[in-house]
C-alpha cells in the first residue's frame, strides 16, 4: 500500500511558466537541507521497573538493545558512575541495571557516555587522573557486545584541553567525531561543538575545528548526536526557547562538507514549554531517533522516548526548458522506488513514472501546447 503525501506535492506547471504550490508543512514534518522527514508519534521506551531520581544522560546503542547511563544510585563508586541494561530484542523487557565496575568507573566522576554505532567503543567524560584539564574525553573498547569494556584511554591533547570537554559522538566508520567543549572560540557562553576527523580508526584524532554558524550559536547547545553515516547531526539547543532545550537536526551532502542550517523537530516540542528534550541515540539506519526529556530545568530524572524518522520524497522547484519542456528534481531516500503521478485538476491522478533516487534524480516532462496546467505528486511505498 502506498501513502500519499499531499504536503510534499511541489510542482505546478503551465505553458506560460512554472511555479511551486505553496506548502505549509505540518509540525510532524521537518525540512532540513534538501530533505524532508516525517517524524512519527513519540513513544515512551519502558525501562527498568524502579528508575532512580539521578539516572541521567542515557545513551542507547544503534541496535536498540543496550542502554547505558550515569547515576549516583546506591552501589556507585563515585558521585556519577556508569550502569548498563540490555534486552534481547526491541520488544523484550530491559534487564535490571548493572554497575559497570572498574576500570570504567572510579571514585571520580564519569558521565555523559556515548556508544559508537557498532557498540564496541564507549566515549565518556571524566575528571579522573591522567587527563589534560577539568573533564576530559576518554574511550573504552570491547571486542563484542558480549564482552566487557577494557581500560579507558584518554583521547589526548588534540581533543582534550584545560576546559570541560565532552560529550562526544562518532560516525559508524569511526573517522568523524563531534564533541562539545567549553574551550575558547565558541560563540556562546556555554558549550560549542567541535569536529575532528582521522584517516583510519586506529589513528589519532586530528586537531578539531569549531562548528561555526549556523550550527554554533550564542545559546545553550548540548549533546551532539551524529548519524552512522556522519551526514546528520542531532543536538539539543534552547535557541528558539531561552528556557528549555529542544531537539534540532542539520544535514550535509558528504562527510567533507559543512553542515547546513539546522531545523527544529517541532513535533517533539511540548506546546506548553514544560520540558526539555535532548537527542541521545539513533538507529544504525537513521530511522529511529531516541531522546530524553526532563520535567524541569534542573534536568533531573530523564525519561527515554523514541520517534520514527521517514525520509519523504520531495519535488524540487520546476523550470521550463524551451516550449513545453519542463525539468525538476525528485529528492528522496536512497534505494527506494517512488511513484510519480500527474493530474490536471488535483482530483484525478494518472501514473507517470516510477524512479529510484540516489540523493536526487532529474525528471523531464513534455507538455503539448494548449494542455491544462499539470500537477505532480510523489508517493512513498
Amino acid at each position: 500500500m502506498k501513502i500519499e503525501l499531499k504536503w510534499v506535492l511541489a510542482a505546478l506547471l503551465a505553458m506560460s511558466g512554472a511555479g511551486t504550490l505553496g506548502q505549509t508543512l505540518p509540525d510532524n514534518v521537518v525540512r532540513v537541507g534538501n530533505r524532508e522527514y516525517l517524524v512519527g508519534e513519540p513513544a515512551a521506551v519502558p525501562v527498568w521497573a524502579a528508575p532512580f531520581d539521578q539516572d541521567l544522560y542515557i545513551t542507547i546503542s544503534s541496535d536498540g538493545r543496550t542502554l547505558m547511563f550515569d547515576s549516583s544510585r546506591p552501589g556507585s563508586l563515585g558521585e556519577e558512575d556508569f550502569w548498563m541494561s540490555t534486552r534481547e530484542s526491541l520488544t523484550s523487557a530491559w534487564s535490571e541495571p548493572t554497575h559497570l565496575g572498574s576500570p570504567i568507573n572510579t571514585i571520580h566522576d564519569e558521565y555523559h557516555g556515548r556508544l559508537s554505532p557498532d557498540g564496541l567503543s564507549f566515549y565518556f567524560k571524566s575528571n579522573r587522573p591522567g587527563g589534560h584539564g577539568d573533564f576530559d574525553l576518554w574511550v573504552a573498547t570491547r571486542t563484542s557486545s558480549a564482552t566487557p569494556f577494557g581500560a579507558p584511554t584518554n583521547l589526548g591533547p588534540n581533543i582534550n584541553g584545560p576546559e570541560n570537554d565532552g560529550p562526544a559522538t562518532v560516525s559508524g566508520d569511526g573517522l568523524t567525531m563531534v564533541f562539545a567543549s567549553y574551550r575558547p572560540g565558541k560563540l556562546g557562553q556555554a558549550y560549542g561543538f567541535w569536529i575532528s576527523t582521522r584517516p583510519q580508526p586506529t589513528a589519532e584524532w586530528g586537531t578539531p575545528t569549531l562548528l561555526d554558524e549556523p550550527i554554533g550559536s550564542t545559546f545553550f547547545d548540548v549533546v551532539p548526536c551524529l548519524s552512522a553515516d556522519g551526514l546528520m547531526l542531532f543536538f539539543g539547543s534552547n535557541r528558539e526557547d531561552d528556557g528549555f532545550v529542544n531537539a534540532w537536526v542539520a544535514v550535509r551532502p558528504d562527510r567533507f562538507a559543512a553542515f547546513g542550517e539546522p531545523a527544529l523537530l517541532r513535533s517533539l516540542v511540548d506546546p506548553e514549554g514544560l520540558r526539555s528534550r535532548e537527542p541521545v541515540g539513533l538507529s544504525a539506519d537513521g530511522t529511529i531517533l531516541y531522546y530524553i526529556y526532563f520535567r524541569d530545568l534542573d534536568r533531573n530524572a530523564g525519561i527515554l522516548n523514541q520517534v520514527s524518522l521517514t525520509r519523504l520524497p520531495r519535488l524540487g522547484g520546476p523550470s521550463v526548458k524551451g516550449e513545453g519542456r519542463v525539468e525538476f528534481d525528485l529528492f528522496g531516500r536512497d534505494g527506494v522506488d517512488y511513484a510519480v503521478e500527474t493530474s490536471s485538476d488535483l482530483r484525478t491522478w494518472n501514473s507517470w513514472i516510477t524512479t529510484n533516487t540516489t540523493q536526487s534524480v532529474r525528471l523531464v516532462d513534455s507538455i503539448p501546447q494548449g494542455q491544462a496546467p499539470r500537477y505532480y505528486r510523489a508517493l512513498i511505498p
